[in-house]
């Protein structure tokens, strides 16, 4: 009962993904510990998918980026599995950003290119425009200005294009941060209230908070103390989430305080910035306050004050550096460890798509237990006729060459036609069309004996086809196969093992299901009978009455190309027998 009410109680995928958005917008990384928790109790495979990502995403919110990288790698092997590359650009996209966190720009750039490759195969333009954003950040933290600037051009020009303001507004707060960078302040304020005045009009409060920061930031730089100190005083009222920016804030205090001439405030301040960054682990901007307290305190002539800054921000120097270069260490060990068990997966992969159908392997390597029942599906066996006798002159490597060329060249139509294969056997060949399939089995055995007649004359065969409810699975251990069972395979045998060569015998039961008529016994010879079918271009000429091993008496047909009526839309049923 509790489990009962618990499943009720369960949100929807959406509900749940709507608050990792929300989570991730905040750089609420223990919200999103949770939320992947709460996502993966779904127990679907999106869900399982999003989990990881979650995960990902909170774990490099905490700089524990070897952890983010594992969460990643298994998510994208997961949308590789199902070819759905959205999902794969999304989680590449992600791994770049752990790399350009790290420092390894190339492997970043590698990644983000990667990204960008396939959002661009998927006209996805949005993607594409923050994709290159991404990017451009990451020439900017190498100090390649120019290139930054070029892709933050190119992706704001993308975002304006499709309308998305929030995008625009992104990039153009970012094209502020590079031209402060390089100095030219006079750009840097431009673009900062150019973002600011869009964030404002989106109601995008966090973002409004952040690149009011900046604005201050620049501004204090050029000395504009007067509007720095506006915007502080608005900044007060703002949503500031993020600590980075709250840390500002006070650091920006801080500068005006010590224009201002009181050094007390200044320090009130510089503590005050340097609390919040310590209790979020901000350590490069703990050092940076550190660093500042100790000039506060040389200027204070407060040696006290300067020995301990100056030995705490040497001390977090130090750690930073140790930090980034231990995680460089564990990313290649992590990245080993990955390597290994993915170059594993490749192989089992591998090896079930080379024993497997592709759709049947991708359900076993989602874990799924393949257990398959079809009320209708239509078998075709086929047999090349005198084979054996025919190998028996032949030299080895010739007949292992002539039947894959032969098995191969039917594989292709059992593709074309959405046929799926079951097995060879020796000289014979067995493919079902599930869910209804005559048409395409029909148009299969059709195909099979012209790619015969024209490529390998030497060699002739039979096809049976007939149709009903089957049983499929996968079944073995070590060397797994897709097999298909039932009277429906017996009888489809039986039609080949009975034919004639070159001929394709069906069943009446394949016939009643391919015209979708009802034959009547008094039918004359030749009639011609009109059907609703997207192509028909055979005739169905009835043999007679044969006695089939296991079933006894059954009337049986044969199916023929027929080549005046080539891809028309009408077929003939011939119902006197030829014998």
């Amino acid at each position: 009962m509790e489990d009962l009410l618990a499943r009720w109680d369960m949100r929807t995928f959406d509900e749940i993904r709507s608050d990792i958005n929300a989570a991730i917008d905040r750089n609420n990384a223990e919200a999103l510990w949770g939320l992947a928790d709460e996502m993966q109790a779904l127990e679907t495979p999106n869900a399982h998918v999003a989990a990881l990502n979650s995960r990902g995403q909170a774990a490099a919110m905490t700089g524990n980026y070897p952890l983010a990288l594992e969460h990643y790698r298994l998510a994208l092997e997961r949308y590789e599995e199902q070819d759905y590359r959205l999902g794969i650009a999304y989680i590449i996209g992600n791994i770049a950003l752990v790399y350009a966190k790290t420092g390894d720009y190339p492997a970043a750039l590698e990644h983000q290119n990667r990204a960008l490759a396939l959002y661009e195969e998927l006209g996805d333009q949005a993607e594409v425009a923050r994709v290159t954003g991404n990017m451009g950040t990451i020439y900017s933290y190498t100090g390649n200005y120019l290139l930054a600037l070029e892709h933050y051009r190119r992706s704001k020009r993308v975002a304006m294009e499709l309308g998305d303001r929030s995008g625009e507004a992104a990039t153009t707060g970012n094209m502020g941060n590079v031209y402060r960078k390089i100095g030219d302040h006079g750009a840097a304020l431009d673009h900062y209230r150019h973002a600011l005045a869009l964030h404002e009009q989106l109601g995008n409060r966090s973002s409004v908070a952040l690149v009011t920061g900046n604005l201050i930031s620049a501004l204090l730089d050029t000395d504009q103390y007067d509007e720095a100190a506006a915007h502080l005083d608005r900044q007060v009222s703002m949503r500031m989430d993020d600590p980075v920016v709250h840390a500002e804030h006070k650091a920006n205090r801080a500068t005006l305080a010590k224009h201002r001439g009181d050094l007390d405030a200044t320090h009130g301040y510089l503590v005050e910035a340097m609390t919040i960054a310590t209790d979020a682990g901000l350590r490069d901007k703990s050092a940076e306050y550190h660093f500042m307290l100790r000039e506060l305190a040389e200027q204070r002539n407060d040696f006290a004050d300067y020995i301990k800054h100056n030995n705490e921000y040497q001390r977090l120097t130090e750690e930073i550096n140790g930090k980034l270069t231990a995680q460089k260490m564990t990313m290649i060990d992590a990245e080993k460890r990955i390597a290994a068990e993915r170059a594993e997966k490749d192989k089992h992969r591998t090896l079930l798509y080379n024993t497997l159908p592709p759709s049947i392997a991708n359900r076993v390597l989602h874990g799924e237990t393949v257990n398959d029942a079809f009320e209708n599906a239509a078998v075709l066996f086929m047999d090349m006729v005198g084979f054996t006798t025919m190998s028996s002159t032949m030299n080895p490597n010739d007949i292992v060459r002539l039947l894959s060329e032969i098995f191969t060249a039917i594989d292709a139509i059992m593709n074309e036609h959405g046929v799926m294969k079951i097995k060879t056997i020796g000289d014979s060949y067995m493919a079902v069309a599930f869910a209804n399939g005559e048409q395409q089995a029909a148009q299969s055995a059709l195909s099979i004996l012209q790619v015969m007649t024209d490529r390998f004359p030497q060699v002739q065969v039979r096809i049976g086809l007939h149709c009903g409810p089957v049983t499929a699975g996968v079944i073995g251990t070590e060397r797994l196969q897709y097999d298909v069972w039932g009277d429906t395979v017996n009888v489809a045998s039986r039609m080949e093992s009975t034919g004639e060569p070159g001929r394709i015998h069906v069943s009446e039961a394949f016939t009643h299901a391919l015209t979708r008529l009802e034959l009547e016994t008094g039918a004359a010879a030749g009639d011609d009978v009109s059907i609703d079918a997207p192509y028909h271009d055979f005739t169905l000429t009835e043999r007679g009455t044969i006695n089939v091993k296991g079933k006894g008496a059954m009337t049986t047909f044969w199916l023929e190309r027929d080549r005046e009526r080539s891809r028309r839309p009408r077929f003939t049923i011939n119902r006197t027998g030829d014998g």
